[in-house]
């Protein structure tokens, strides 16, 4: 088991296609590499952008993630498409 649930997490929302998961620094943590793994399947519409500031400096964990090999076509969904279909924001 790997400490936040990692793999449960992604289990939930392989079963349920409404659950939207926003791992934050825990991305950056031992196992945060199968949540790319599981975004740049079948989990690329439920991941989003979450900073955790201030407990991390935005730029760092804006240059780390995107550093995290997440496909070029799944970075866009992560960082603004999916927050803004799930917000339902008119811009």
């Amino acid at each position: 088991m790997q400490i936040p649930y990692v793999s449960e997490m992604i289990g939930v929302a392989f079963r349920y296609e409404n659950v939207y998961v926003v791992p934050d620094m825990y991305i950056f943590l031992p196992g945060g590499s199968l949540y790319v793994e599981a975004a740049n399947g079948f989990m690329r519409d439920q991941l989003l952008f979450g900073s955790s500031y201030p407990f991390r400096a935005m730029g760092q964990t804006v240059d780390d993630f995107i550093k995290l090999g997440l496909h070029e076509q799944v970075l866009d969904g992560v960082l603004f498409q999916n927050a803004k279909r799930v917000l339902k924001l008119d811009i």
